[in-house]
């Protein structure tokens, strides 16, 4: 079994080590622009990685692999919902599985991805123009469209986590909006919903 780690963060290093000699060689050099939708050869061979890591879960050490793979990607398409909605999946699923018995380091893993839930939402234009018109985070909830649904629902499920070992007023607190959340997910995706995945 530590064979297999082991070859997993030499395979990770590696894939990580070409990336940053690349980035830095072509320096003096401006790279064509991309087509839109187009991914790199270098990205979706990391996502691979990074989804092949996830499937392996199960060993905490490849749930951590794959948190920081997945990390790694959303810095490096900030735009790729999917890949935030994977990260927000892998922060709760390290938080509540493999650091159960951590409380304090659970409560910060739980705040981040629900952090980074709230400032994806921010990037959408219908949630945008609701805060801006209304100023309402719960009636913003009710604009959200697809693909918004995941990332909502592993958002609102750390933040349900977090708040789980508060106090009532921390809890009467957070509750409107868990639950505008989670109606909106249904709205979006009532299989997703009742799945989870």
């Amino acid at each position: 079994m530590n064979f297999k780690i082991n070859n997993w963060r030499v395979l990770i290093s590696i894939i990580f080590s070409v990336f940053i000699f690349v980035n830095c060689a072509g320096k003096a050099r401006k790279p064509a622009p991309k087509p839109i939708g187009q991914i790199s050869p270098h990205f979706e061979i990391s996502l691979r990685l990074a989804d092949s890591l996830w499937a392996n879960r199960t060993d905490p050490d490849n749930a951590l692999d794959a948190l920081y793979a997945y990390e790694y990607l959303a810095q490096k398409d900030s735009t790729n919902l999917p890949i935030w909605s994977k990260l927000v999946h892998a922060y709760y699923f390290y938080a509540e599985y493999i650091q159960s018995q951590n409380q304090v380091r659970r409560d910060s893993l739980f705040g981040i991805g629900y952090n980074i839930t709230r400032e994806m939402l921010k990037r959408s234009k219908p949630y945008q123009s609701v805060m801006v018109t209304a100023g309402d985070p719960l009636l913003a909830l009710k604009s959200l469209e697809s693909p918004y649904e995941q990332i909502l629902y592993w958002g609102t499920a750390c933040l349900a986590q977090w708040s789980a070992t508060k106090g009532e007023i921390v809890q009467r607190g957070q509750r409107k909006w868990i639950f505008a959340a989670l109606n909106q997910i249904h709205d979006l995706d009532s299989t997703f919903y009742f799945g989870g995945y």
